[in-house]
């Protein structure tokens, strides 16, 4: 069993010419994408709660500018 396993691992690394296997691209592949998407998901998150604070302080700005209490 194990030197059919040795076989196959040295015709994969004969094929790629030493470098990861094609199923080892993909994890990494995959891993990349997935960190990707959850920074992107995280600076998205970020970014509307840096929004939505600016929105209120303009929000209670602009109502103390033209309420009617401070005429």
């Amino acid at each position: 069993m194990s030197s059919l396993r040795s076989e196959s691992t040295d015709m994969a690394r004969s094929l790629t010419h030493g470098h990861a296997t094609p199923c080892r691209q993909t994890e990494r592949i995959f891993a990349a994408s997935f960190t990707t998407l959850w920074v992107h998901f995280a600076g998205s998150v970020l970014h509307d709660l840096l929004f939505a604070t600016h929105m209120w302080d303009t929000t209670r700005y602009t109502y103390r500018l033209f309420s009617v209490e401070n005429r």
